[in-house]
C-alpha cells in the first residue's frame, strides 16, 4: 500500500519548528560555553536550568554539550590543581591528590597479604552486618559513608575506617584504553567517575603500563577476570542531579573498577523467574575480587601499623538492575553476603535508581535476597542513618519523587510471581515437551574480546606498578 504523501500543513509545521530549534539550540550552547570558562567559579543552579530548558524545548541535541562543560572544567580543575568555589575563594586541589597514582590489577591468582583477625572494637555487638540495599549512587552513598564515619578517626592508621566503593564500567572509547562517559547520560558510572573524580588519571596510568593490552581486556574477561583497584581516588564535586557541584573540601576512598563479562546464557521458566547459572558464578566471581581487594587494604594498613588485627572495612556495590535479571543478582549477592559477612562492617548494594520504576525493582531484589536469611535493613532505615535524600531524587527528565512507591509490597509481588510459576509448571505436567536451548544473550556495543596471553615479567611487573610488593603466600579467591 502506498504511504500517504504529507500534507502541506505538516511540512510547513515542521519547517517552522526547525528554523525556531536552530536559534534555541545556539542560544543554549553559547549560555554552555560561557558556563565552562576557565578560572571562573561553577554554577551548578545554572547548568541545571540550562539542561531543564534544553528537555522543556526538546533539544536533545544540547545535552552532550552541558556534559561536555562538565567533564571540561574538572579536567581544567586537576590540570590547574585547584578550582574556585567563588571569584575570593579557590581550592587547593593538589593536596587531596597524588602525584603518582597507586593502582593495581586483581585477579583470583594475585598475591596478598596474610590473613588476620578483625578487631574485636570493630565488630558490632548486634553481630554481623545485614547486606543493605540503597537507591543512591555508589559514590554518592561513599561520600556519606566517609562524611558519617569523619569522626571516628583519630588513632592509628590501622584503627581508622576504610571505605571502599566498586564501579561496574562497560562504556569504553574507541581506543578502549579511556571511558566514555557520553553514551548512557549524566547517570551513568563512566560520566560520574570521568567528571566527579581524578579516577582518570588513575586508568591513564595503568593503561599505560598495559603495554599492548587494553583494560577492558582484562576487565571483561571470562575466564580469569581482572579488577583495577584505585588507592585514595579524589572527589571533589556532587552528583548530576545538583548540577555537579564542587566539594567545598574533596573526599578520598578506595575505588574498585569491574566490568561485565561480555556473554552471558541465560534461561527463562514458565513463572518469568530468570535462573541465570553462569551469569551468576561470573558476577560472583568478580564480586568475591572487589571483597578481597577491600580486606586486602584493611591487612596493608594493619601491617604498616605493625597491628596484630585489622579494621573492619567498609564497602559498597554499585549495581545497575537493568544490567542483570533479579535473580541472578539475589543468588549471587547472598553467596557473596554469606562468604565475607563477618569481615566487613558494613556491606551496602547501592543501585543509582532513577525513577519510582527502578525503586520498585530494587524492593523486590532486597526481598529476594533476603529470601531465608535474616532480614536485611530497609531503604527506610538506611536513609535515615544517613540522612539520605535520594528517597526525593528525580530521574533524569522526571520529577515524579522516588518516594512514590514506598507502599509497594515486595513479598506480595514475591509470592505471586512464585505462585504464577508453580500453577504453569502444574499445568505442564504430562505434556511432551520438547527441549529449549539455552539463548545467547548479547550486551549492546560490546567490546570485542581477545585471548589474554601468559603473564610474562615485564608486564606483571606493570600490573603492580606503584604498590608494595607481596611477600606473603598466595590465597585464592574461591576460599
Amino acid at each position: 500500500m502506498a504511504r500517504k504523501p504529507p500534507t502541506a500543513g505538516a511540512s510547513v509545521d515542521a519547517t517552522c519548528s526547525h528554523l525556531h530549534a536552530a536559534p534555541a539550540t545556539e542560544e543554549i550552547l553559547e549560555q554552555v560555553l560561557a558556563l565552562a570558562k576557565h578560572d571562573c567559579p561553577w554554577d551548578a543552579s545554572e547548568w541545571l536550568r540550562l539542561r531543564e530548558k534544553a528537555w522543556a524545548a526538546d533539544l536533545h541535541s544540547v545535552l552532550p554539550a552541558l556534559l561536555d562543560s562538565a567533564q571540561k572544567t574538572s579536567q581544567q580543575a586537576m590540570q590547574d590543581e585547584y578550582y574556585r568555589l567563588s571569584q575570593h575563594r579557590k581550592v587547593d586541589l593538589n593536596s587531596f591528590r597524588h602525584a603518582s597514582p597507586s593502582y593495581r590489577w586483581l585477579c583470583k591468582k594475585t598475591r596478598l597479604f596474610r590473613s588476620m583477625p578483625v578487631m574485636a572494637s570493630a565488630q558490632s555487638p548486634q553481630g554481623p552486618p545485614p547486606l543493605i540495599f540503597s537507591p543512591l549512587e555508589e559514590l554518592e552513598l561513599g561520600c556519606k559513608l566517609v562524611g558519617k564515619l569523619a569522626g571516628s578517626s583519630v588513632g592509628p592508621a590501622a584503627s581508622r575506617p576504610i571505605v571502599v566503593v566498586s564501579s561496574e564500567v562497560s562504556q569504553f572509547c574507541s581506543d578502549s584504553f579511556r571511558l566514555d562517559g557520553h553514551r548512557q547520560g549524566s547517570r551513568s558510572p563512566e560520566a560520574s567517575l570521568l567528571i566527579r573524580t581524578d579516577l582518570e588519571h588513575f586508568l591513564a596510568r595503568a593503561a599505560k603500563g598495559l603495554a599492548s593490552t587494553a583494560p577492558v581486556e582484562l576487565l571483561t574477561a571470562s575466564s580469569d577476570p581482572y579488577v583495577l583497584i584505585c588507592r585514595d581516588v579524589a572527589v571533589f564535586r556532587g552528583p548530576s542531579q545538583d548540577g555537579f557541584p564542587f566539594f567545598s573540601k574533596p573526599l578520598n576512598f578506595d575505588v574498585v573498577l569491574r566490568a561485565q563479562e561480555v556473554q552471558t546464557k541465560t534461561t527463562s521458566t514458565a513463572g518469568s523467574l530468570e535462573l541465570c547459572s553462569e551469569g551468576s558464578i561470573s558476577l560472583l566471581e568478580r564480586l568475591k575480587l572487589v571483597a578481597l581487594a577491600a580486606l586486602d587494604r584493611a591487612r596493608e594498613d594493619a601491617a604498616s601499623a605493625s597491628a596484630t588485627e585489622m579494621q573492619a572495612p567498609h564497602v559498597v556495590l554499585g549495581i545497575r538492575l537493568q544490567d542483570y535479571p533479579l535473580e541472578l543478582l539475589a543468588k549471587a549477592l547472598q553467596e557473596w553476603h554469606r562468604i565475607f559477612v563477618g569481615q566487613f562492617a558494613s556491606m551496602v548494594v547501592a543501585a543509582g535508581c532513577s525513577g519510582s520504576r527502578d525503586v520498585a525493582q530494587l524492593r523486590v531484589l532486597e526481598e529476594l535476597a533476603s529470601f531465608g536469611n535474616r532480614p536485611s535493613q530497609s531503604l527506610d532505615v538506611l536513609a535515615r542513618d544517613l540522612h539520605d535524600p535520594g528517597s526525593q531524587c528525580p530521574r533524569d527528565g522526571d520529577t515524579s519523587p522516588i518516594s512514590s512507591c514506598s507502599s509497594l509490597g515486595a513479598a506480595e509481588v514475591c509470592r505471586g510471581l512464585k505462585a504464577v510459576a508453580l500453577a504453569m509448571a502444574e499445568s505442564q505436567q504430562g505434556k511432551e515437551t520438547r527441549p529449549i536451548s539455552t539463548p545467547v544473550v548479547r550486551r549492546k556495543s560490546s567490546p570485542i574480546i581477545c585471548a589474554l596471553p601468559t603473564p610474562v615479567r615485564g608486564r606483571q611487573k606493570a600490573l603492580t606498578q606503584g604498590w608494595p610488593r607481596r611477600s606473603t603466600s598466595l590465597i585464592s579467591a574461591r576460599r
